[in-house]
């Protein structure tokens, strides 16, 4: 009788550690490759977008979201392959989304402009502008803010924003 309860307790562990084992072991192959090819991907879409004759900051903040995107639903896929509930988990990180966008509106709003920006091209750097009764020269455009030089050699600054929502003069 000894044997025989010794028997399905070893069965009963052996496949336990089978399953979990097998559950693990692909959960951790797929974030391995999910994460490669996330790496790849973001890699791609920004060669891509320089090609195309799209700018740098564009080409950067393209690869960013798109690597930042995949990487959440490998490490999601590859935890609802473990077996962690993730129904509770996609709950919380909406939620999380919903605070960290509420609370940087006007970043993330800058954010656009600047993609935008650089996607209509209204003005390049080294062009003379007009924006919001501020004269200069482009200097950079970045994601968040605009640079001018004036004729005097002040550097003003603007929040992306602004530039896109004040009418723009370019000489």
């Amino acid at each position: 009788m000894d044997a025989i309860l010794e028997l399905i307790r070893y069965d009963l562990w052996r496949t336990a550690v089978l399953d979990w084992g097998g559950r693990a072991l692909t959960a951790l192959l797929i974030l391995v490759i999910g994460l490669w090819l996330a790496r790849r991907i973001g890699k791609l879409v920004a060669l891509g977008v320089t090609r195309r004759g799209g700018d740098a900051v564009l080409a950067n903040f393209l690869k960013s979201t798109v690597r930042i995107g995949l990487t959440v639903l490998v490490v999601v896929g590859a935890l609802d392959r473990a077996g962690v509930p993730t129904a509770s988990l996609l709950a919380a990180l909406g939620a999380a989304g919903l605070a960290i966008g509420l609370a940087l509106r006007d970043s993330l709003s800058n954010i656009a402009s600047g993609v935008l920006l650089v996607m209509t091209r209204p003005f390049r750097a080294g062009d003379f502008v007009d924006i919001a009764g501020q004269q200069g020269t482009v200097d950079r455009i970045d994601l968040l803010r605009t640079q001018l030089v004036s004729v005097d050699n002040r550097v003003i600054t603007l929040p992306n924003a602004q530039v896109m929502s004040q009418p723009i003069i370019n000489f």
